[in-house]
């Protein structure tokens, strides 16, 4: 059942101010939370704005693509747009664009977050990069570097999911130090059995209705077609060379001179 927190970003920042070096569930253990712990902090301390309890997971949270796509085409004109609901960008092949996430973060102290690419875009062959790490304290929006190394163009699409955030405690300090527990009303979300035991065949066609391939491979496939072309003409270049001096050498010396040199210059010219 989907619940929004936080439609409104100053509740979410009133929040913050009071919990931001406060732990309001002491007893919680320090590890990587559980989906119910999540639920807890984020609706408690106002650490993700807007929040929507719909995307929690067993151990994560799905942070959708919405906000702003900077990017600069072959010329460096930016070409930096909004995307929203709906909206759509189609990420070229062999490129890079930088993604800064609509929703607002505020960890508290005793809080780290890591996040990484959903897991369709991995399997597309996009890289984000080895799970960043925002440390406690961070106030503001994410800006995602993703690459596309392959040689196919995607749509992305506002309003889908984009990372999955997971969030760990800190081990105990005598700075945020409470004795005192909120209220619990986070569930724990069982991994769905639909997603159970699911080939690699299933998680390439969800990523893609083609084969993917590496966009290396085609730009080293055409350096080697462009360097051999560059030989055959260099080697033409030096038999014209070769040809026209010889041109110069019968019109100083004659053609009974330059015999010899026809004989000996004859078996470069075929080679």
């Amino acid at each position: 059942m989907s619940t929004i927190y936080f439609s409104d970003d100053k509740e979410a920042a009133e929040k913050f101010l009071l919990y931001k070096s406060k732990d309001p569930f002491p007893n919680i253990y320090p590890a990587l939370l559980n989906s119910a712990d999540i639920h807890d902090y984020i609706r408690t301390t106002g650490m993700i704005s807007p929040y929507d309890s719909e995307f929690i997971k067993s151990a994560s949270y799905e942070i959708l693509l919405e906000g702003k796509i900077y990017y600069w085409d072959e010329d460096n004109k930016d070409c930096s747009k909004e995307i929203n609901k709906g909206d759509t960008f189609e990420l070229k092949k062999n490129s890079i664009v930088y993604v800064s996430l609509k929703a607002k973060f505020r960890i508290p102290d005793y809080i780290a977050l890591r996040f990484n690419l959903k897991i369709t875009l991995v399997h597309r062959g996009l890289l984000l990069g080895t799970g960043p790490l925002v440390d406690p304290g961070f106030e503001g929006n994410l800006l995602i570097p993703l690459h596309n190394l392959t040689d196919m163009n995607y749509t992305l699409v506002g309003g889908e999911g984009f990372i999955w955030a997971e969030f760990t405690k800190l081990s105990p300090n005598a700075r945020w130090a409470n004795k005192v527990d909120h209220e619990r009303k986070g569930i724990y979300q069982e991994f769905p059995q639909s997603k159970k035991n699911l080939s690699a065949v299933y998680y390439l066609s969800q990523a893609a209705p083609n084969p993917i391939r590496s966009s290396v491979a085609a730009v080293l496939r055409s350096a080697q077609i462009a360097s051999e072309e560059a030989k055959r003409l260099i080697d033409k270049i030096k038999n014209y060379s070769l040809m026209g001096a010889l041109v110069l050498i019968i019109g100083s010396f004659g053609i009974d001179n330059c015999t010899f040199c026809f004989s000996i210059s004859g078996s470069f010219i075929n080679k």
